[in-house]
């Protein structure tokens, strides 16, 4: 990366039939060149994975090349001579934008880290995984897979991140409530709210009761239908004298009154009562998550 940047700051002299032209001044020799005057506190390098190719049919190729990057990078050098220079250009990285794939098709995640202690994390559509920094750094540079020259690996950087050392402290430090806009904090709340629903959804299962009354006051070919009969929400690990108060509080027949018996769906789809239920044998299990009434 380095060496990249000396290239894109390397000098050019204009001379001979390459002479500046300086309007009023006519032809000039010249020395045409790159310098920095500031660099911003954090700063996107891209790395050009992508570029033109009128050999190919979609007028552009991927570049697979190998291109090592520090975790930290000292650009002071490549400051002009007149500028700023109170400020250490120090800088370290803090992301690294992977492109897997082709010109044509292909695949993004990124790796990031959070704090400025050396722990990355990776970034893969909706899985974040803790990852060692060789997999976030080296494994990224691109080239040869292994140890061929020939064969390149198509998953590498495409963009870096890097943090100023000097405002690295205030740029990691923890956002406060205030510093959020209201929109995506409004949006963050829908989304908490909703995965808490999930979360209770994902604890309680429907149940439905059928008495003797349903049973007869059922017209069809069948006993009865789900639509039919009580519909309840219990937690799934409700033990059956619970279930059974429950019940009792639904429909008013007393615990002791009542005699539970398990329905189950036949090949051609109907129901039937298939056993009574053993209430020893789920007493002592605890729970009634695997019975269907």
């Amino acid at each position: 990366l380095e060496a990249s940047f000396e290239k894109y700051c390397e000098e050019e002299l204009l001379d001979g039939e390459n002479k500046y032209n300086a309007n009023e001044f006519g032809l000039q020799p010249a020395r045409k060149g790159i310098l920095f005057k500031t660099f911003p506190p954090i700063m996107h390098i891209h790395l050009k994975r992508f570029e033109l190719d009128y050999e190919h049919d979609n007028g552009y190729i991927k570049v697979n090349d190998r291109l090592v990057f520090p975790p930290i990078l000292k650009l002071e050098k490549f400051l002009s001579p007149d500028a700023d220079r109170s400020t250490k250009q120090t800088f370290h990285l803090h992301g690294v934008l992977v492109h897997s794939g082709s010109v044509t098709h292909g695949h993004y995640y990124a790796f990031l880290r959070p704090s400025k202690d050396p722990v990355w994390f990776k970034f893969n559509d909706e899985n974040v995984t803790k990852v060692s920094e060789e997999q976030a750094i080296d494994n990224n540079f691109g080239g040869g897979e292994g140890n061929s020259k020939v064969v390149h690996k198509t998953a590498n950087a495409y963009m870096l991140v890097y943090l100023r050392e000097s405002e690295r402290e205030q740029l990691l430090s923890p956002i406060r409530t205030s510093e959020i806009p209201k929109y995506l904090a409004d949006r963050m709340e829908r989304e908490r709210l909703i995965k808490e629903e999930e979360t209770k959804d994902r604890l309680f299962q429907i149940v439905y009761i059928a008495t003797d009354l349903h049973l007869r006051q059922h017209f069809g070919p069948d006993l009865i239908k789900s639509h039919n009969a009580i519909p309840m929400k219990i937690r799934k690990d409700i033990s059956l004298s619970q279930f059974k108060n429950e019940i009792s509080k639904e429909i008013g027949v007393p615990p002791h009154r009542q005699r539970l018996w398990q329905f189950c769906r036949r090949k051609n789809k109907t129901f039937r009562p298939d056993e009574a239920i053993n209430e020893l044998e789920i007493n002592s299990r605890n729970d009634i998550t695997k019975k269907e009434y």
